[in-house]
């Protein structure tokens, strides 16, 4: 069975780290262990059946195909880099949303800690005057260095 296990674990090392490559060998695994035991009880040897398991399975390129499973190989370069520019998009996006959801709520606590500190309770309110077109350039210039990518 460790034979079966170290073919399998070379015949995916190309494929992409995720759940659904672990799944697909788990459930290679089981079935290419169960027919090795078919074949072992069925009185092949050793060798015979772990041959005829390994040929039975086909070639890793075809289930590939058929699972619509791309590797870093079969891209080109530009579609990489297009793939790491949308990668880091969503990310900075992802930043900007949880930078803006913040805005607010670190603007109040300033608002509060200043009128507090100092009693300005008639001016500190103009904080948020201000807030409105900061929190809208901020935007603005978050945007503009997701864009760059």
């Amino acid at each position: 069975m460790d034979m079966i296990r170290s073919y399998i674990e070379t015949m995916f090392r190309s494929w992409p780290e995720n759940e659904a490559t672990e799944r697909v060998k788990t459930q290679l695994s089981e079935l290419m262990e169960d027919k090795y035991q078919a074949l072992i009880e069925e009185g092949a040897s050793h060798n015979e059946a772990l041959g005829q398991v390994i040929s039975e399975f086909g070639n890793i390129d075809e289930l590939r195909q058929e699972l619509g499973i791309e590797t870093d190989e079969d891209l080109s370069a530009d579609e990489i880099s297009h793939k790491e520019r949308e990668i880091l998009r969503k990310q900075k996006k992802a930043q900007r949303h949880i930078l803006m959801d913040n805005f607010w709520i670190v603007l109040t606590v300033v608002y509060f800690l200043v009128s507090f500190m100092t009693g300005w309770w008639h001016i500190s309110w103009l904080l948020f005057v201000v807030a409105v077109p900061l929190q809208s350039y901020l935007n603005y210039l978050l945007k503009q260095s997701e864009e760059e990518l």
